[in-house]
């Protein structure tokens, strides 16, 4: 499993991702609801705006680079849409051979504020 989140705002805003290889992913709200997922689980502050990307981006059997690189994008979305500035992403690869944790500073993050609002003109344009 490869998760990553950003408490750096932990009593204002939250945002999870989950990308897991078992069998069921649940999701646990903040606000403690739980929902059975059937590829992936995104929660807290901008999850609507999100599931949209990840509907669009994520693969079945990608590999844990291809994956951890997915929640680099997904989660740089979401700090782009709402303007908030972190000290980055830290990811934990979770398996049979324990945890593997990797911190990603927010100045190499695949998606800044200039990107996105590229990007928004050309979806408007009906270009993905």
């Amino acid at each position: 499993m490869l998760s990553a989140y950003n408490n750096t705002t932990r009593d204002i805003l939250q945002t999870g991702v989950i990308i897991g290889g078992a069998k069921k992913i649940h999701e646990i709200s903040l606000g403690g609801i739980v929902l059975e997922k059937s590829n992936f689980g995104i929660g807290g502050y901008g999850a609507s705006y999100l599931h949209n990307f990840m509907d669009k981006e994520w693969k079945k059997g990608m590999k844990v680079e291809e994956a951890e690189e997915l929640v680099l994008k997904t989660l740089s979305l979401s700090f782009a849409l709402s303007g908030i500035r972190s000290y980055g992403i830290q990811t934990a690869n979770v398996n049979s051979r324990g945890v593997t944790k990797s911190f990603h500073p927010y100045d190499i993050l695949p998606i800044s504020q200039e990107e996105l609002e590229l990007r928004v003109c050309d979806w408007r344009e009906g270009v993905a």
